[in-house]
């Protein structure tokens, strides 16, 4: 009886603490809101919900660069904007979602500014808690870009790994104020391709691969965010970011049916 009474006190506890309410975010790692009813799981059948958003993301950060064939080694700054389409679904405890969209690409020491295409894939994992909302994310995106001068394409892909808190703060009726903490890693990884260059060697002119190499220079990341659920269909959501070598945010809107 005792073991009763506890399990639906907890029950109970987190029944108040998260209402029912439900939506995509951008990058929220404790995920979306799970269902909880009164006298029943916290996720069953029915939180299985497809989510759509429109997301809007930059970033401000230090990048290595390395020449694959001399061993030259720089830092140049890039900044970055990216728009994504993000659709999903939203399963008990886990999330799955693919983003495509543009994004560009500025070398702010340099005259590459150009704009490309962008894809990405991600999952979240979480539980919930009277105490608050856990999570891990994962995230990838890949965005190219071409150029009539200096580098012919740049590639890079961007990689997340973030644990999260979150804590659902009920504003009334179905709105909720969601605030969010995480730390992790924001990798990039990448190239440049400058096509076939000439080097003069003591043995005279040879041929070679004219790429660079190109990485973030510090990739440790503490987030913080705000996601406004509207109503269970509606939210929207900001997001601040400060990396090792530099700082990002993000917005978006998103719906789930």
């Amino acid at each position: 009886m005792r073991r009763r009474i506890l399990a639906g006190s907890s029950l109970l506890a987190a029944a108040l603490l998260v209402p029912e309410a439900r939506a995509q975010l951008i990058g929220n790692p404790t995920g979306a809101f799970a269902p909880i009813r009164r006298g029943g799981s916290l996720e069953g059948p029915e939180a299985v919900r497809p989510f759509i958003g429109l997301d809007y993301a930059f970033f401000d950060r230090d990048m290595e660069f390395e020449d694959v064939w001399s061993g030259f080694d720089d830092e140049a700054p890039l900044q970055s904007h990216f728009a994504f389409v993000t659709a999903g679904v939203h399963v008990p405890y886990f999330e799955l979602y693919g983003r495509l969209g543009g994004a560009s690409m500025d070398f702010t020491d340099g005259t590459y500014d150009e704009l490309g295409w962008a894809a990405g894939l991600g999952a979240r994992v979480f539980f919930g808690t009277p105490a608050g909302r856990f999570g891990l994310c994962a995230q990838f995106a890949y965005y190219q870009t071409e150029n009539d001068h200096g580098p012919e394409e740049v590639g890079l892909g961007t990689g997340d790994i973030i644990l999260g808190y979150s804590y659902p703060l009920p504003l009334g009726g179905e709105t909720v104020l969601l605030p969010y903490v995480g730390f992790g890693g924001s990798f990039i990884y990448g190239w440049a391709d400058y096509g076939d260059q000439v080097i003069i060697t003591p043995g005279g002119p040879v041929v070679v691969d004219g790429e660079f190499d190109i990485e973030a220079e510090n990739p440790i990341t503490v987030l913080a965010g705000l996601d406004l659920h509207i109503t269970s269909v509606v939210s929207i959501q900001a997001e601040g970011r400060l990396h090792g070598d530099g700082y990002s945010f993000a917005a978006g809107i998103g719906f789930a049916f």
